[in-house]
């Protein structure tokens, strides 16, 4: 993930799934369970800017993070990526794919598995990509690089850009999330 054509020529294979968020809320389809869409490379290649991983204007603005690939037993595994939408083309793509975009961050809690895992996980980098635009050390603008999974300062003279402290990185909150029941499970 650590240069823009892995990643270009990631998003191009034809098993390359997107789920795509607008303000941070997931496209989802609501059939019978809730379920986010997984919309291909062609679907949404139109949104992408050619300077993705580069700078780009605000105007430009599309955030795209690489989450990984997954992998399921029927093939090597697929790469998949979370991906801002602009909101003038939200409309559009919840249309084409008869869904919507979730209102709340609580419905994400209505995600199950796979849905449920990737989902949440795609939201908080990009909303940590909302939220990190500017360096904390000098207050210019910061460039997402590595896939979405670091920011960088875009003034070359800014002292983050030196040694060790040269990057900003998503913050990691571990958690544990206990049930407790009743010996005989009656409550």
């Amino acid at each position: 993930r650590r240069t823009p054509e892995f990643l270009r020529a990631a998003m191009k294979e034809k098993t390359t799934r997107f789920i795509l968020y607008r303000d941070l809320c997931p496209l989802v389809t609501a059939e019978k369970d809730v379920q986010l869409v997984w919309a291909r490379y062609d679907d949404i290649s139109h949104l992408i800017p050619n300077t993705l991983w580069e700078e780009t204007t605000e105007e430009e603005r599309v955030d795209v993070v690489f989450l990984g690939r997954a992998v399921e037993s029927s093939h090597d595994g697929y790469a998949v990526f979370g991906m801002t939408v602009p909101s003038e083309r939200a409309d559009e793509l919840a249309a084409k794919f008869g869904g919507e975009f979730l209102q709340s961050y609580i419905h994400l809690l209505r995600l199950r598995g796979r849905d449920g895992h990737v989902g949440r996980y795609s939201r908080s980098l990009l909303a940590w990509h909302d939220r990190y635009r500017f360096c904390p050390t000098c207050g210019s603008r910061t460039s997402s690089v590595e896939g979405g999974h670091k920011r960088l300062c875009e003034d070359n003279n800014c002292r983050s850009r030196k040694g060790v402290h040269n990057t900003c990185h998503p913050r990691l909150d571990p958690t544990v999330i206990v049930l407790v029941q009743s010996a005989d499970g009656s409550r």
